[in-house]
C-alpha cells in the first residue's frame, strides 16, 4: 500500500513538473517567436487593420525599417516600437527607402504625437540631411509608410487596438521575466 502511494505522489510530481517544464517553454517560444519577428494586427476604430512586426529588442528597434525596400514593406503593414517604459524618443530615417509616418502612443496604444511624412534617407552614412522626429516622452512608437491610406487615417487621439495573440500584456510579462 505504502508503494501504491509513494507511485501516486510521484505520478503527481512527474506531473507538475511537466507542466511547470510546458508553461516555461512555452514562454521561452513566446520570447523566441517574438525575436523572430513576432506579428500581430492593430485595430483602427473604422475596423481597418494594420499587420504589425514587433520590434522590442535593441538590435530590431536599432534596426526598425532600416533596408527595407518600398516594395517589401506594404501599405497595410507597420512596426511597433514596444518598450517597457515610457520616456523620451527620438527616431531617424537612417538607410531608408520610403517616407515614414511615425505614431508615438500611451501604453494603452493611444496616439499622443505624430509626425508625419518623414523623408527618406537611403544611405548610411550620418548627415545633417537625415529626418529625425522630435523628442517625445512615449511608451511605444508605430511607424508606417507615409504613403499608406491606413496611416492616413490615424490621428492624434486615436485609440489603436492590439488584436494580436499572444496580448501585448502577455507579452510584457515574458520579457520582463526574461530580464
Amino acid at each position: 500500500m505504502a508503494l501504491f502511494h509513494l507511485s501516486k505522489a510521484l505520478l503527481g510530481l512527474s506531473l507538475l513538473l511537466f507542466f511547470t517544464s510546458t508553461y516555461a517553454k512555452s514562454n521561452n517560444a513566446l520570447l523566441k517567436k517574438a525575436d523572430n519577428e513576432f506579428r500581430g494586427e492593430i485595430s483602427l476604430k473604422s475596423g481597418e487593420k494594420v499587420h504589425i512586426t514587433l520590434a522590442f529588442n535593441g538590435a530590431d528597434q536599432q534596426k526598425g525599417l532600416s533596408g527595407i525596400r518600398s516594395k517589401d514593406f506594404n501599405d497595410n503593414q507597420g512596426m511597433l516600437f514596444f518598450f517597457l517604459e515610457e520616456k523620451p524618443r527620438q527616431f531617424w530615417m537612417l538607410n531608408t527607402y520610403f517616407n515614414i509616418d511615425v505614431f508615438f502612443l500611451n501604453k494603452d496604444l493611444k496616439v499622443i504625437a505624430v509626425q508625419r511624412d518623414l523623408k527618406f534617407y537611403p544611405s548610411k552614412r550620418v548627415t545633417k540631411n537625415i529626418a529625425i522626429t522630435h523628442n517625445i516622452s512615449s511608451r511605444h512608437v508605430l511607424e508606417m509608410k507615409s504613403s499608406s491610406k491606413i496611416a492616413k487615417k490615424i490621428k492624434m487621439g486615436d485609440q489603436l487596438i492590439w488584436t494580436g495573440r499572444p496580448s501585448l500584456l502577455q507579452i510584457e510579462s515574458s520579457i520582463r521575466r526574461q530580464k
